[in-house]
């Protein structure tokens, strides 16, 4: 089970989820893929306070971690993306396989 609490770094509430492991034999940080914060995996016998001391001693790790993620991009109808390294703008067409189409932007 996971619980949800929130680190201050820099002035802004990074949210912080800590997750109990079975397999997990040491605490262990990881980005959400989502960018929008960070999940410390916890060994059965590690408490909630010590994974937030762990969170809060590697709050420099976790800022740079999170600045150099790239900018997000909405998933909406004229929004570029890149695929392959080249810029795609995103239309929707209802008629379409699922009803999104890429069209490249080069």
């Amino acid at each position: 089970m996971a619980t949800s609490h929130s680190l201050v770094i820099g002035g802004t509430a990074v949210p912080l989820t800590l997750r109990r492991s079975g397999r997990a034999k040491r605490l262990s940080l990881r980005v959400d893929t989502d960018g929008d914060g960070v999940t410390v995996v916890l060994p059965k016998r590690a408490g909630e306070a010590q994974g937030l001391r762990f969170a809060a001693a590697h709050a420099d790790w976790i800022a740079k971690r999170l600045a150099a993620l790239p900018p997000r991009t909405p998933f909406a109808p004229g929004a570029e993306i890149p695929v392959l390294g080249r810029p795609h703008a995103l239309c929707h067409r209802p008629e379409a396989r699922r009803g999104v189409w890429l069209e490249d932007g080069a």
